[in-house]
C-alpha cells in the first residue's frame, strides 16, 4: 500500500526515550488517507499532497490539521501524534464504503463480553489493525 510520509518531530524521540509513556510516532499514513484532503492541503502548504510527499511529507500536527479540513494552528507532539493514529485506526477500520470492517465487528463484540480489565489498549489495537506502532 502507497504511504505518506510524517516528518519526525524534532527532539521528539530523545524526549521518548526519556518518558517511554509518551505516544509513538508513525512513520507514515495510507496515501489514499491524505489524498482525500489534497484541497486542504494546498490550501495550508500551496503544495499537492505528491510534492509533499517527495519534500518528506508534514509533521503529525501539520496532518492532522489537513486530515481535520481546517487551517494549521499549533498543537502539541504527543496530542498530534494520538490525534494522527486515531485518524488512521478510523480510516482503517472502515471499508471504502464506510461500511465497518469484519474483523473490527468481530473484535467489538467481543470486546463487550469482556471485563474492562481485559479490553485492548489503543496499541493492542493498532497492532491487531496492523498499523505502524512508529519509532
Amino acid at each position: 500500500m502507497l504511504q505518506f510520509p510524517v516528518m519526525e518531530v524534532e527532539g521528539y524521540r530523545l524526549r521518548r526515550r526519556r518518558d517511554p509513556s509518551l505516544p509513538a510516532a508513525p512513520r507514515s499514513v495510507p496515501w489514499s488517507l491524505v489524498a482525500a484532503h489534497e484541497a486542504q492541503a494546498l490550501r495550508n502548504h500551496y503544495q499537492t499532497v505528491e510534492r509533499l510527499a517527495q519534500r518528506g511529507g508534514l509533521s503529525p500536527a501539520e496532518l492532522v490539521a489537513v486530515l481535520e479540513d481546517r487551517p494549521w494552528t499549533s498543537m502539541a507532539a504527543p496530542a498530534a501524534i494520538e490525534r494522527l493514529t486515531d485518524l488512521v485506526v478510523e480510516f482503517e477500520a472502515v471499508d471504502p464504503d464506510g461500511v465497518l470492517r469484519p474483523e473490527v465487528v468481530e473484535q467489538l463484540r467481543e470486546s463487550l463480553h469482556r471485563p474492562a480489565s481485559e479490553l485492548l489498549s489503543p496499541d493492542e489495537m493498532r497492532q491487531r489493525l496492523d498499523l505502524p506502532e512508529g519509532d
